[in-house]
């Protein structure tokens, strides 16, 4: 699994690039302060480091007008309800490799990649049993949002807003 470097990691870099510079400085102008004091720092440099590391922002999904609109953590998605070939709910999804994105076990947020698909992007809570699968030209979305209910309503509006399109005999 790898990971890109998100807004989130650089902002976490750079806090934690504020916090070692406050220490070596402490130690160039041998200023003495307790040592618990270091210790709280030192402390604070790793959560400010981590935690956006870790933390993956929550799905929102809507359809706005004739938009479907897909945000996550890296992900900001606009489809035009026109533009989509099909819309599929699922109870599983396979999320393969994040290739670009975020994820913290549960939560994915990026492009992935696996054999169904190859390179696409998902935005999920992957322990929520239904997922909504896009496609769109060149593309495909995999989604979800807090619930299975709230998932499984907004699949019933995109597929209200998609235009009829005629089968192929």
């Amino acid at each position: 699994m790898s990971f890109m470097a998100n807004a989130n990691v650089r902002y976490g870099l750079a806090g934690f690039a504020v916090i070692m510079i406050v220490i070596l400085l402490i130690f160039a102008l041998h200023i003495v302060i307790p040592l618990w004091a270091m210790a709280v720092l030192g402390i604070a440099a790793m959560v400010v480091l981590l935690l956006p590391v870790v933390y993956v922002k929550p799905v929102s999904a809507s359809v706005e007008g004739t938009d479907l609109h897909v945000r996550g953590s890296g992900v900001d998605v606009s489809i035009d309800l026109a533009d989509i070939r099909s819309a599929e709910f699922r109870d599983k999804a396979v999320v393969g490799n994040v290739v670009k994105g975020a994820s913290n076990g549960w939560m994915v947020s990026g492009i992935c990649n696996n054999p169904e698909f190859g390179d696409y992007t998902m935005c999920a809570d992957t322990d929520l049993p239904a997922f909504i699968v896009v496609r769109y030209p060149g593309n495909v979305i995999v989604f979800n949002l807090k619930t299975v209910e709230a998932t499984s309503a907004l699949y019933e509006e995109i597929r209200a807003g998609m235009p009829e399109r005629p089968r192929r005999r």
